[in-house]
């Protein structure tokens, strides 16, 4: 007996699952706001968290222990809260260059 599938096609998103194309375009924006905060962050660093949603993802970086001693030093204290609030904020929809940053960092 031979069975015949139903299925006519296959859909991947591309952006980061199956090709790490155009992830860099975000990245930019994360090491750029850091850097807003007087905190400087590489992109692989900002990659780490790849994936959550942007308000975890902050959390997650402030996280980490080398980005929370550059944040204590820069800043007077250990992250808080109210930083991924600020941060998170931040990020995308108050930062009027973020666009640009992005289109400059898909394309190195």
């Amino acid at each position: 007996m031979t069975q015949t599938s139903e299925l006519k096609a296959v859909v991947f998103d591309w952006a980061g699952t199956v090709v790490d194309f155009g992830s860099r375009a975000p990245m930019g924006v994360f090491v750029e706001t850091f850097a807003r905060f007087g905190v400087e962050l590489t992109v692989a660093e900002a990659r780490g968290p790849m994936g959550l949603a942007k308000r975890d993802h902050v959390a997650a970086l402030l996280r980490e222990p080398a980005i929370a001693e550059r944040w204590k030093l820069a800043r007077g204290s250990a992250p808080a809260q109210s930083d991924v609030d600020a941060v998170s904020t931040c990020s995308f929809r108050s930062m009027p260059k973020s666009s640009a940053i992005m289109r400059s960092s898909s394309q190195a």
